[in-house]
C-alpha cells in the first residue's frame, strides 16, 4: 500500500507486524547546477507495487524534464534531500551568518583565527518515535584556499554534537548568541554537560581531507546515532565541524562549502504493533 503523509512518502508492507518506511522529499538535478542551488531539479518519483510475495519501489523522474535539462549529467539520488536549518562559519569577532562559504582549518599568516562550522538540521518531518536506519550529513568539497605562504597539511575533520543553543545571525567565535558567550573560543569540545560544554568531547564521525584528492569532491559524515537521539527527545542543536590540527597554519582551510547545500540523508521507519491474520 502506498500512503503520503505530510510530504513524507510511506511503504506499508503487510507483516506480522505493521512496518512502515518513511522517504523524505527527494529531488533529481544537474550534475551541473550541484554547486549552484539546484537551478534545475525536480522531484523524485516513487511508485510501489508487490509481486510473487515481494515488494518493490521503483524510483524516476518525468521524461518531459530529462528532456528539457540541458545537455549534461543528471543526478537521481532517492535519498538525498536539502534539510538545513542554519549553518555559520565562526572565525573572529563578526558574524558570517549570510556568508556564502563553510570553512574550518586556519590561515597561515599569524593574525588570523581558526574556523569552524555550525550546521542545524530541521528534522520535523521524520514522525516521532521512528526508528533511524542511515542518517548521513554530505557536504561538496569543492575549494582548498591557498594563499602566500601557505602549504598543504591533511586534516581530519570530526563532527561532534553541540549542546547549546547558537543563533545563526549572531554567532561568532566569542558567542553563541549575542551577550551569550561560548566557554571557550569557537566552542568548547570536550565535554558532555551543558551549559559548562559547548560540544560533546565525541565525535560523531570523521573524515579525512588530503592533499591530492580532485575537486570537488562530496565528503559525508554518519549521524545515524546521533540523528536517532534527536528523533527521540535530544535537544537538537546540531553539529560543529572542525579540524583537528585546526591550530596548525597551513593551507588556511580544510574546505569550503557553498551555504545551503547540505543534504541530511536520513532512512528511518516505524513499528506500529500486531496486526490481525
Amino acid at each position: 500500500m502506498k500512503c503520503n503523509i505530510q510530504g513524507i512518502y510511506c511503504f506499508v508492507a503487510a507483516m506480522e507486524f505493521l512496518l512502515h518506511f518513511f522517504f523524505p522529499k527527494d529531488y533529481a538535478h544537474a550534475v551541473a547546477d550541484s554547486i549552484t542551488d539546484f537551478a534545475n531539479r525536480t522531484s523524485i518519483k516513487r511508485i510501489f507495487y508487490s509481486q510473487g510475495g515481494k515488494h518493490f519501489m521503483l524510483v524516476g523522474v518525468p521524461w518531459s524534464w530529462i528532456n528539457s535539462s540541458p545537455a549534461g549529467d543528471l543526478i537521481i539520488d532517492p535519498t538525498a534531500t536539502p534539510a538545513v536549518n542554519d549553518d555559520v562559519r565562526i572565525y573572529d569577532g563578526s558574524n558570517y551568518g549570510t556568508s556564502t562559504t563553510l570553512a574550518v582549518g586556519k590561515f597561515p599568516n599569524a593574525n588570523n583565527y581558526k574556523s569552524r562550522t555550525l550546521i542545524n538540521f530541521n528534522l520535523s518531518a521524520i514522525p516521532a518515535g521512528a526508528t533511524i536506519l542511515r542518517s548521513t550529513m554530505t557536504l561538496q568539497y569543492y575549494e582548498r584556499v591557498t594563499f602566500s605562504g601557505g602549504t598543504w597539511i591533511d586534516r581530519w575533520v570530526q563532527a561532534h554534537q553541540v549542546l547549546t543553543s547558537w543563533n545563526e545571525t549572531e554567532a561568532n567565535k566569542d558567542n553563541r548568541s549575542s551577550g551569550t558567550p561560548w566557554n571557550a573560543t569557537c566552542g568548547k569540545i570536550g565535554g558532555t554537560v551543558p551549559p559548562a560544554d559547548d560540544a560533546s568531547g565525541q565525535y560523531e564521525s570523521r573524515i579525512l581531507f588530503w592533499q591530492n584528492e580532485g575537486l570537488p569532491a562530496w565528503k559525508s559524515w554518519d549521524l545515524t546515532a546521533l540523528t536517532q537521539k534527536w528523533v527521540s527527545g535530544t535537544p537538537n542543536y546540531g553539529v560543529i565541524l572542525w579540524a583537528t590540527n585546526e591550530d596548525a597554519r597551513a593551507t588556511p582551510c580544510a574546505f569550503i562549502l557553498r551555504k545551503r547545500r547540505i543534504p541530511l540523508i536520513v532512512p528511518i521507519c516505524m513499528w506500529f504493533g500486531q496486526t490481525s491474520r
